[in-house]
């Protein structure tokens, strides 16, 4: 009996440790999002880590991409990177960039916050 009182009280700290873990490798406050087909929008009081989209492109073709980040604080920097790990954009600031999709396959959009409030929008095609 004093076994199994044990073994529930360990599981049950346990648990509680767990809880307070970042499983998605990102903090959010008062945040609203919405995505669909190429495009993705957020804001929010306060975003610190990471946050990652996956996208389908066609290859062979170029893709247009226009950024919009607004910041009242911290900072805030996107990525993109094909299915291999390559860059195929980086920057911290607003405006449109464009690359050709070498090959059909995913891509990664990501965004990499450091305390940083205020908004970011991303569209393509």
């Amino acid at each position: 009996m004093k076994k199994a009182f044990a073994i529930v009280i360990a599981a049950s700290l346990l648990l509680l440790c767990l809880a307070g873990c970042k499983v998605s490798g990102n903090t959010t406050i008062n945040s609203t999002e919405s995505s669909g087909d190429g495009y993705w929008r957020m804001t929010y009081e306060s975003f610190d880590g990471n946050m990652e989209r996956w996208i389908s492109l066609s290859g062979a073709d170029e893709y247009t991409f226009s950024v919009d980040i607004v910041t009242d604080s911290g900072s805030l920097a996107l990525s993109v990177t094909n299915s291999e790990g390559e860059t195929m954009y980086s920057g911290i600031q607003s405006g449109a960039f464009s690359f050709m999709a070498d090959e059909e396959g995913d891509y990664v959009i990501s965004f990499e916050a450091d305390k940083h409030s205020g908004s970011f929008s991303i569209e393509w095609e």
